[in-house]
């Protein structure tokens, strides 16, 4: 009985064990599938805008990396840790594109708020010419500028990285999330 005992228990230890491995593997290679169409985007478009999707919504990657440590060999693993770091380096880029659009867009409110309120303030017709002149170069311009840095490094970012779909490591991950466990088989045989 003891025996049966110590082997029922480890046998539930490896169960669990292989379980979080198979929901670590789904979690990784979506993440990939997901960060590699978004770069194509990206590289399609020869750039990216502060509407690009968020490449890692979850970095199932840095949460589950120790499980695979052993499995994949340290030249995949290396390349797995630079497409994660890069593709937060995009997102990092697009959170400050985002922010500079939104100063940029502030900024602009208030030059425009600015001269309403002088074209309101002056009663002469031609400095409320010449205010509606300001007012008609302002409205024709594009609503705000947006900055190349971090644009140019979102590109840079997405050129530079190597798909990870080309690799051994990812075939195992995906084969990996793919299978099932022994449990599975007596839950649904019975």
């Amino acid at each position: 009985i003891i025996a049966l005992s110590v082997f029922l228990a480890f046998y539930i230890y490896q169960d669990q064990k292989h379980a979080n491995m198979v929901t670590a593997a789904r979690a990784i290679t979506s993440d990939i599938d997901r960060a590699q169409t978004i770069i194509d985007e990206i590289r399609k478009l020869q750039g990216a805008d502060y509407n690009q999707r968020q490449i890692l919504i979850h970095d199932s990657w840095l949460k589950n990396r120790h499980l695979f440590g052993r499995k994949i060999n340290s030249k995949d693993f290396e390349l797995f840790n630079k497409f994660f770091d890069t593709c937060k380096d995009i997102d990092e880029s697009k959170m400050k594109l985002q922010k500079m659009l939104e100063q940029n867009f502030i900024a602009k409110i208030d030059y425009v708020q600015k001269h309403v309120l002088q074209v309101r303030s002056k009663d002469t017709k031609a400095i409320i010419a010449a205010r509606a002149k300001d007012l008609e170069i302002i409205a024709m311009e594009p609503y705000v500028w947006v900055p190349f840095l971090p644009k140019d490094a979102m590109l840079l970012a997405a050129n530079s990285v190597k798909y990870l779909s080309d690799l051994d490591a990812y075939n195992y991950l995906k084969a990996f999330s793919q299978s099932t466990t022994l449990r599975w088989y007596l839950t649904h045989l019975f």
